[in-house]
């Protein structure tokens, strides 16, 4: 992360949260194209990268907090 990156994004991890939706999406078009020309190897493969994005994605952002629950006491 450059010094730039930093000041636009802070330390919250953000910017990496941008470029792997980028990945996602990219790769999920590229993925598209690939299969529309013929070419299932490099879909395939374009997929696998678009689902590790994803799976990226999803360990950097934790899942919502559960409210506590009351006892009826």
């Amino acid at each position: 992360m450059t010094i730039n990156d930093a000041s636009l994004r802070g330390a919250t991890g953000r910017l990496e949260d941008d470029r792997l939706h980028f990945i996602a999406q990219m790769s999920a078009e590229l993925a598209r194209m690939a299969e529309d020309s013929g070419q299932s190897l490099l879909a395939y493969l374009l997929g696998m990268a678009r689902e590790e994005a994803t799976l990226a994605l999803a360990d950097l952002d934790p899942p919502p907090a559960r409210p506590e629950l009351r006892s009826r006491s």
